[in-house]
């Protein structure tokens, strides 16, 4: 007599009991996969298997299936069925399994978070030599200039000697930093170094221009600081609608009125985050604009011509109206 047809309330039955049960009630015990009859079968998926054959069977971490072992990839200690692999998972050069969109494309190579912050660290250096230059026939200066690029990453091995690389806690990869430059040759650097890179950006990563002007009196800083705010627009017209929310580079600057230099560079309080960055005067000599998005060598190249230039033309008007004045 089947236990369960006599009494249908059991719900733990030992070996024997399991021996004598009817047809239909003894499917219930028998593994899909081995046929083994046994009191430890249970759902798996959609299958009922036993302990023994449970044990050879893994979790696939994208799609949530058991498969057999040798259906899967292991990764340390992960496994993915071989249909997920590839899809959305991939192993890193370390063993470790990763989400697709969670890798890093690093010179060439895809890789994990963790392998990801160690090249990071492993190419970071300082900066190298002076470029200065010989020819000036877009930059229409002898200013000194420098250009800060941040990444979200690149081929970093092949940066040229003469850029530092630094870590930016603001984007994911790496800020690669021009040496002090001037004239043409500054801008063939700037090419040398996106042919070597190849390097990419998200809307997190800006390029920030530095012009030297360490030259300047208080009164031609004033009047740098009231042309940049003349013509905000017609910056901020040529970057992305993004930039100008980017709490790093923020478009409002106190415009300068009767002040004295020191009395306006109190009032902006020491905020560096601003579209002009006057805050630069102070720590590095130089005036930086920080809006231009990360972008192509051309664009690149050409706001730089047009940003030295810019702080050129306004020094030279100041200095033409001093000579016109000694006259």
């Amino acid at each position: 007599m089947c236990i369960l047809c006599e009494k249908p309330y059991q719900v733990v039955l030992n070996t024997a009991q399991v021996d004598n049960l009817c047809e239909e009630h003894r499917k219930f015990y028998t593994c899909d996969e081995c046929g083994a009859v046994s009191t430890d079968v249970v759902d798996l998926d959609e299958s009922r298997l036993c302990l023994s054959c449970r044990l050879l069977r893994r979790r696939c971490v994208d799609c949530g299936r058991y498969e057999r072992m040798e259906k899967m990839e292991c990764h340390t200690y992960d496994w993915i069925c071989k249909e997920c692999y590839g899809v959305n998972y991939i192993a890193c050069k370390c063993g470790y399994l990763t989400r697709l969109d969670e890798m890093y494309t690093v010179n060439g190579e895809n890789i994990c978070g963790h392998c990801y912050r160690d090249v990071v660290s492993d190419n970071c250096r300082n900066i190298g030599e002076p470029i200065n230059g010989k020819t000036f026939s877009i930059i229409k200066s002898s200013r000194r200039y420098g250009v800060e690029i941040e990444t979200d990453c690149g081929n970093y091995v092949s940066v040229p000697k003469q850029w530092g690389i630094k870590l930016d806690g603001s984007i994911y990869g790496l800020e690669l930093v021009s040496p002090l430059m001037s004239g043409d040759e500054g801008l063939e650097s700037i090419r040398e170094l996106y042919e070597a890179v190849d390097p990419v950006f998200t809307e997190s990563c800006g390029i920030h221009v530095h012009v030297d002007v360490r030259d300047l009196n208080e009164t031609q800083l004033l009047d740098l600081v009231r042309a940049f705010e003349n013509t905000k627009n017609s910056w901020i017209r040529k970057v992305p609608e993004h930039r100008m929310q980017n709490v790093h580079c923020k478009g409002e600057n106190i415009y300068p009125e009767n002040e004295t230099w020191n009395e306006w560079f109190d009032s902006i309080d020491g905020d560096r985050y601003k579209w002009v960055n006057f805050k630069s005067v102070e720590d590095h000599g130089s005036v930086e604009l920080r809006i231009l998005e990360g972008c192509g060598v051309d664009k690149v190249v050409n706001w730089v011509a047009m940003v030295v230039n810019f702080v050129e033309q306004v020094v030279n008007m100041d200095r033409t109206m001093v000579t016109s004045l000694c006259l």
